[in-house]
């Protein structure tokens, strides 16, 4: 199962899963908003109405760099295939912290790898010094992409080191777990959601490895992970699945053919996914093609 592939071909399994992903990555940094307003902070598009709802109720920061979030999360999948430099990481930093009070106060830090010293969390260790911020993320990032296929250890293993180093002055944590999703998607391995529910055992993961060197905690942490999220959306995945072959074969039986973009406006999606789709279902032995003069349509088999 391509768990990419069915996220981006299914656009309320997509906001859902971005909703999940973002409240519990926030929750986990002290954000109070509860669940089912984090979903209003996520729809599209953007409403000035809600986020002055949620104000009333939140602090400015939380509500805006979780909405934030969701814009970063976008960009990560828009740019997937993408190798992931410094300027996208910076870019990532300065997204989560546009309109807040933070970024008033540390406007110097914004976007930039960081030029102080800082503990990490409740740890009780400090970050890599400023100094050597600079090489090691170079390192990082060359390791990143020089490693074409990874497993969930390699994934494991970039966290801790990515949370080690600390690059930017806040917000390390939400873009380390962006990151770590990223790379299970890219290679195809099932994803999970760090939950807030669960913080404890994800920071002694993490504090671990600053005395070990060791990420083993965290994959048999993530391993737990990745049997919940399956639970809770593999059901989602199949019924969005065979409810979108039903839609297709209902209408071409009503019509006699389809054409790409009749799948476009049926699911509301772009032009590759809807390519994707039918090429997926002529695979399967369900459509077969046919060119009418420069349009190409397809038919039940």
């Amino acid at each position: 199962m391509n768990i990419k592939s069915i996220l981006l071909l299914d656009a309320q399994t997509y906001e859902k899963f971005k909703s999940d992903f973002t409240y519990h990555s926030s929750a986990i940094e002290g954000s109070k908003i509860e669940e089912k307003d984090n979903t209003r902070l996520m729809d599209k598009p953007f409403d000035k109405k809600v986020i002055s709802a949620e104000l009333e109720i939140y602090k400015h920061d939380e509500v805006y760099e979780n909405r934030n979030l969701g814009l970063i999360f976008d960009d990560m999948f828009a740019n997937i295939q993408q190798p992931l430099v410094k300027q996208t990481l910076c870019e990532w930093h300065q997204k989560l912290k546009q309109q807040t009070h933070w970024a008033s106060t540390y406007h110097d830090s914004i976007g930039k790898y960081r030029k102080k010293n800082v503990e990490v969390g409740d740890s009780e260790n400090f970050a890599l010094s400023t100094e050597y911020i600079e090489e090691h993320m170079i390192n990082f990032v060359n390791d990143i992409n020089y490693k074409r296929k990874m497993q969930l250890e390699d994934i494991c293993e970039f966290h801790c080191r990515f949370e080690k180093i600390h690059p930017f002055l806040d917000g390390n944590g939400r873009i380390g777990r962006l990151i770590m999703l990223r790379q299970c998607l890219q290679n195809n391995i099932t994803p999970f959601i760090i939950d807030n529910d669960t913080r404890s055992e994800y920071i002694n993961a993490l504090k671990m490895y600053h005395k070990t060197n060791f990420a083993s905690f965290l994959v048999e942490y993530c391993k737990k992970l990745q049997k919940i999220f399956l639970q809770k959306y593999y059901a989602r995945f199949n019924q969005n699945r065979n409810d979108r072959t039903n839609t297709i074969v209902n209408f071409i039986k009503e019509r006699g053919f389809i054409s790409r973009k009749d799948v476009e406006k049926l699911f509301s999606i772009k032009r590759t996914s809807a390519k994707s789709l039918l090429n997926k279902l002529i695979t399967n032995g369900v459509l077969i093609s046919f060119n009418e003069g420069r349009l190409s349509v397809y038919k039940l088999k």
